[in-house]
């Protein structure tokens, strides 16, 4: 199920930044200046936002299939030069192959209809190009979705690496999140 754009106000509360570790997550990442990343599943620009201001010289894609989600967006980009929105589908994302270094999907893995979005990603990605994935633990934790909807974080590999991901890195993500890291390799 898709987080209602109804319920967006959600996703910019007080202390997600914290416990998500928004900061320690992009310190992670350690894009250059002129890096291009996407956020796919971008909602009204929890990543984005923080993520354009690492890459002044870069861009940031923020890929979304809910027009409304983008559109809360936009209105706070009025001076974010950087950041270029993206309607997408779960199938088709509408950015050039091979143009990012980096892409993110923040809580999204357990929303996604089959492969065909980490599918679009591997080709956006350049190659070695990396992506991170942090989503909801399976189990009770405060927030989030229902448990039957979430992955185990072997669960969460496997889908990534079914669609030609190298996993380079799992781990724990704070109380209630997992940190998926893989890289496009060419087979």
């Amino acid at each position: 199920m898709k987080f209602p754009p109804g319920k967006a106000e959600r996703l910019d509360r007080d202390g997600r930044k914290e416990t998500q570790k928004l900061e320690e997550l992009l310190d992670l990442m350690s894009p250059s200046e002129d890096s291009v990343m996407i956020d796919v599943g971008s909602g009204t620009g929890f990543f984005t936002i923080p993520a354009s201001d690492r890459v002044p010289l870069g861009k940031v894609y923020a890929v979304d299939i809910q027009e409304e989600m983008l559109d809360i967006l936009r209105e706070k980009l009025v001076r974010k030069g950087n950041v270029e929105t993206v309607l997408s589908t779960e199938n088709s994302i509408d950015i050039e192959d091979s143009s990012a270094d980096y892409a993110y999907m923040g809580n999204v893995l357990h929303e996604l209809d089959g492969d065909g979005t980490l599918k679009e990603v591997y080709r956006i990605l350049k190659d070695k190009g990396l992506l991170f994935v942090l989503d909801w633990k399976k189990g009770q934790t405060e927030g989030g979705p229902p448990t039957e909807e979430r992955f185990t974080m072997d669960e969460g590999k496997k889908i990534i690496e079914s669609t030609g991901f190298k996993v380079e890195e799992t781990r724990e993500w704070g109380d209630s999140h997992f940190l998926i890291k893989a890289k496009k390799v060419r087979h």
